[in-house]
């Protein structure tokens, strides 16, 4: 996978001197990403959204990322929507 991630990330044109912004969700897709950027050097801080629609689920989801970002010392942005009320106010899907 290492090498694969490499080969992608080179073919893209990331270097390790950007700075990125990987959106993480808190899955395993997302952390795997994370994983792969951290263990090979790349500058990145993480961005994560909390759609608050499994309330505890979705608090203990950015509680996690907040401690990765401690532990790894990893800049963090969080912001929480409370999209049920902004779908009903708009008349619009959670979607």
């Amino acid at each position: 996978m290492k090498t694969a991630f490499l080969k992608e990330i080179n073919r893209l044109g990331v270097s390790k001197k950007d700075k990125i912004l990987l959106a993480l969700s808190g899955g395993i897709d997302s952390m795997t990403l994370m994983h792969l950027l951290y263990e090979n050097g790349y500058c990145f801080s993480i961005a994560h959204c909390n759609f608050a629609l499994r309330p505890k689920e979705s608090d203990d989801d950015e509680k996690f990322l907040e401690s990765i970002s401690r532990e790894k010392k990893i800049e963090i942005f969080v912001k929480k929507f409370n999209t049920e009320e902004y779908a009903i106010k708009n008349k619009i899907s959670i979607q």
